[in-house]
């Protein structure tokens, strides 16, 4: 037994708006374990990848955070978070935020959310897309409103923005597995919707997330250069895990750097995880396409399509490894994304998957 991360839907931030002062969320996981007297870490910092010349380092917003939380568990019934004791708890920037255990068990396989009420007056930290069709919401406003009063109680009205904020954590005793994913926008499951119950996003988490808890510290457009330059608040979430997936590199191929120099960026980043388990992903494929990857054949390779192979080749030598690209492409080591003859199915820009493309590559 260990004190592990025991749930899904668990991101990082990696907006900070400095317009609002506050978050009022309801976010929704999935047990993965029997959960007894769970913690929750909150996050009051955040990966700067959307806005400002964003250089995907990790920053504290520049002030401290006031954090409420509660359980709600059935739907309707409310437990408080607290902290030392106290309704209400403080985060330091740059800091997380460690709740005292809370007084309730939730058995593995049931749907719980969390309502959160973020309160800094430098900015909010927001992160992930809310799947409002099955209960999630983010509220952002200024000058005490929303009010923490729907922490008890009451409907929280999303604002459209798709936004939210939650914890980046959720702990407790377990003897399970769990996995912390370090990558780029692909991992993290940009342009993946939320087709199904599990409220989960992208490949990675798909192929995973319906048996084991993931804790997705993925960020758009990071890549290995910006995480070796800065990962120390992420790396420190691997406390909570025994297993690290490392998906790093589409990202770096495409501003230049060779294979080789991919290759060995991802093993400093696995060796930053001593004593964990730590599996290297394929990449999948970039392509250009004249009839919007309706077909393979009107599809053209990146420039970097050689590196990509290499690097790919490579890790499928490792003991551990995670597939993903092979599901994606029309054949081994094509380049080109596989096609249903629909425009932008398996793939909307050449980049990322789509829903349907996130289905093939969960399956290989």
């Amino acid at each position: 037994p260990y004190l592990g991360h025991v749930a899904t839907r668990t991101r990082i931030p990696y907006v900070w708006d400095n317009t609002a002062t506050i978050t009022l969320s309801r976010t929704r996981h999935t047990a993965k374990d029997n959960i007894n007297n769970p913690q929750f870490v909150f996050p009051n910092w955040y990966v700067h990848g959307i806005g400002g010349s964003p250089d995907w380092q990790e920053k504290g917003p520049g002030s401290s955070a006031t954090i409420q939380a509660s359980i709600e568990y059935p739907v309707g019934q409310f437990t408080p978070i607290k902290f030392g004791g106290a309704s209400s708890g403080v985060a330091a920037s740059g800091d997380n935020l460690v709740s005292d255990q809370a007084d309730i068990r939730i058995p593995r396989g049931e749907i719980f959310y969390i309502r959160t009420h973020y309160s800094n007056a430098g900015g909010v930290l927001v992160f992930f897309q809310t799947d409002t069709a099955r209960g999630e919401a983010c509220d952002v406003g200024i000058a005490g409103t929303p009010s923490a009063a729907a922490l008890a109680g009451g409907t929280i009205t999303d604002d459209g923005f798709t936004s939210g904020y939650g914890p980046c954590a959720i702990i407790a005793q377990t003897t399970l597995p769990s996995a912390l994913v370090v990558g780029d926008s692909r991992a993290y499951g940009s342009g993946d919707t939320f087709w199904d119950a599990s409220t989960n996003q992208g490949i990675i988490e798909r192929a995973i997330g319906d048996q084991l808890p993931v804790l997705n510290a993925s960020i758009p457009g990071d890549n290995a250069l910006y995480f070796i330059a800065s990962h120390s608040r992420r790396l420190a979430l691997q406390l909570y895990c025994t297993h690290i997936i490392v998906q790093h590199g589409i990202n770096d191929l495409s501003n230049g750097r060779t294979s080789g120099q991919v290759l060995a960026d991802r093993e400093i980043i696995a060796d930053y995880f001593v004593g964990k388990v730590v599996l290297q992903a394929t990449l999948e494929p970039v392509s250009t396409s004249s009839d919007s990857w309706a077909t393979v054949t009107n599809q053209t390779t990146s420039g970097f399509e050689a590196a990509r192979n290499a690097v790919n080749e490579a890790i499928r030598l490792s003991e551990l490894f995670l597939e993903i690209a092979d599901g994606v492409e029309s054949e081994h080591n094509s380049g080109l994304w596989a096609s249903s003859g629909t425009a932008s199915d398996i793939t909307y820009d050449g980049v990322h998957s789509g829903p349907n493309g996130v289905a093939l590559g969960v399956r290989s």
